[in-house]
C-alpha cells in the first residue's frame, strides 16, 4: 500500500480534483490520528477503515442496538476483517463495528448497499488504492451520477460535498480509505444528499 496517496484521493471528487495522475502525487499526506500508535501496519489500517470505534451519541444505546440488529450481518463481517485481515482486537473490532452500524442507521442506508460499502472498504484497505486507480474512479463517478441525477449531476456532487462537510467522521474514512472516488461510494452519498435537500435538511 504504499503507493496510496489517500488525502488526494478523497479530494478528488470532495475537494480541489487533480488533474492527472502526477498531479495527485504532489499532495502532502492524510494527517495521522492522534490516538496512540497501534501495534502493527495492518492494525494501522484497520483503524483507517473501521475508525476508532465511537459511534455516533445521539443514537443513544438503543439505537445503537437498532443499528447493530439491522445491520447484523454487515457488523459480523466488519468484525472478523478487522481482527483477522486488519489486526485489531476483539474489542476494538466490535466497536468499530458498532460504528459504522450506526453510521449506516444514520444516513438510512439499506442492508444491502451497507454490506457492498463494507465490502469495497475492506478490499481498498487489503488491496491499495494508487491515484491511477482514483482517477478511473473519478471518472466512473462522474458518469454514474450524469446517468442518475442528468442536468443536475453538478448539483448532486456540490450537495455530496456539503454533506461530507458536515460529518468529520465520513470525512475522515474518505480521507483514510481512499474511497472518496470510488462510484458506489459518490452515488451512496449523492443520494442521501439528495433525500436530505428536499427534506430541506442539507446542511
Amino acid at each position: 500500500m504504499d503507493n496510496i496517496n489517500l488525502q488526494a484521493a478523497a479530494q478528488s471528487l470532495y475537494g480541489s480534483p487533480p488533474t492527472e495522475a502526477s498531479d495527485a502525487g504532489t499532495n502532502k499526506p492524510a494527517p495521522a490520528h492522534d490516538a496512540a500508535p497501534p501495534p502493527s501496519k495492518e492494525a494501522e489500517q484497520g483503524t483507517a477503515l473501521f475508525g476508532a470505534g465511537q459511534a455516533d451519541p445521539a443514537l443513544g444505546a438503543e439505537g445503537l442496538q437498532g443499528a447493530l440488529s439491522a445491520y447484523a450481518p454487515t457488523a459480523r463481517d466488519i468484525e472478523s476483517a478487522a481482527t483477522q485481515r486488519l489486526g485489531l482486537t476483539d474489542q476494538e473490532a466490535k466497536a468499530s463495528a458498532t460504528e459504522w452500524a450506526g453510521t449506516f442507521a444514520k444516513y438510512s442506508v439499506s442492508a444491502d448497499d451497507a454490506a457492498h460499502l463494507a465490502e469495497i472498504g475492506i478490499a481498498a484497505l487489503a488491496n491499495g488504492v494508487d491515484d491511477a486507480k482514483a482517477l478511473t474512479w473519478r471518472n466512473e463517478s462522474r458518469a454514474v451520477l450524469t446517468s442518475e441525477f442528468g442536468a443536475s449531476a453538478d448539483q448532486a456532487l456540490d450537495d455530496a460535498r456539503r454533506l461530507v462537510a458536515s460529518d468529520p467522521t465520513l470525512a475522515a474514512w474518505l480521507d483514510h480509505t481512499g474511497l472518496g472516488n470510488h462510484p458506489k461510494v459518490v452515488a451512496t452519498i449523492a443520494q442521501r444528499a439528495r433525500h436530505l435537500r428536499n427534506a430541506g435538511r442539507l446542511k
